[in-house]
């Protein structure tokens, strides 16, 4: 995936911007000072504010974004246009007012602008998040585990200061760690699946190392009640159940 291209319903306001085949740079530059004794920086121009909006028109689910806390922002529509492996193109629509509500539309020729395109012309007219969300996966063809999706990469390519600290370990990342290195081993060029599988097969072994030690503790009582004859059927299932997955 590549980024193409990024604009508004208002242009006057925000300006298009088209990306290069190579690389990019954001460049803050003042070009107004007061006075000698400005102490203003190329700092806290709006280069983040970039990543940020990218982000959102790539469909993130976070409501901590800035667009939501302003009302000049209320009546912006932002289209995304991405270029695919495939050298074709999707252009994401989404409203700031209506951002759970997505337009989608593939085409083969880049730099396009569909801010006054008619709702029936869209591929997908205002379509969930989610709905969205699988079909841009679909069409990415990213080389991950199933049960991940582009949203468990992009965090990668779009980090905030904070995601520096550890270069492999986003500060998003909660939880357990199957939740993203499977993800990230895909991306260094591994096979992220077998990562998954290995996660997989220690949360089984966890499982009945548990239900051994419940068996045990049973086992050594003279009479059982019924509730715990019940649970040690569940626990035979479960075992006649998985005993090939190890």
């Amino acid at each position: 995936m590549k980024l193409s291209k990024i604009y508004s319903n208002f242009p006057d306001k925000f300006k298009p911007i088209i990306f290069n085949e190579g690389l990019n740079v954001i460049v803050g530059e003042i070009t107004l000072i007061k006075n000698k004794n400005d102490k203003k920086t190329t700092h806290n121009l709006g280069k983040s504010i970039l990543c940020r909006l990218i982000d959102f028109c790539l469909l993130t689910s976070s409501r901590d974004l800035f667009l939501y806390d302003h009302e000049v922002f209320k009546e912006f529509s932002f289209f995304l246009e991405i270029q695919l492996e495939n050298k074709s193109y999707i252009t994401i629509n989404r409203n700031v007012s209506q951002s759970n509500k997505i337009s989608l539309k593939k085409h083969e020729s880049s730099k396009q602008d569909y801010t006054n395109l008619a709702e029936e012309s869209w591929d997908h007219s205002k379509i969930a998040l989610e709905k969205a969300k699988n079909i841009i996966n679909t069409n990415l063809l990213w080389r991950i585990p199933k049960e991940y999706n582009y949203r468990n990469v992009i965090g990668y390519f779009l980090r905030s200061q904070n995601d520096y600290q550890n270069v492999f370990n986003l500060s998003k990342n909660k939880g357990k760690e199957v939740n993203w290195k499977p993800c990230l081993a895909s991306i260094l060029g591994f096979d992220g699946n077998l990562i998954y599988s290995h996660y997989e097969k220690e949360v089984l072994i966890s499982d009945k190392q548990k239900d051994q030690k419940y068996l045990e503790k049973i086992g050594e009582k003279s009479n059982s009640s019924l509730n715990e004859k019940k649970q040690l059927y569940k626990i035979y299932r479960k075992f006649y159940q998985k005993r090939n997955n190890i």
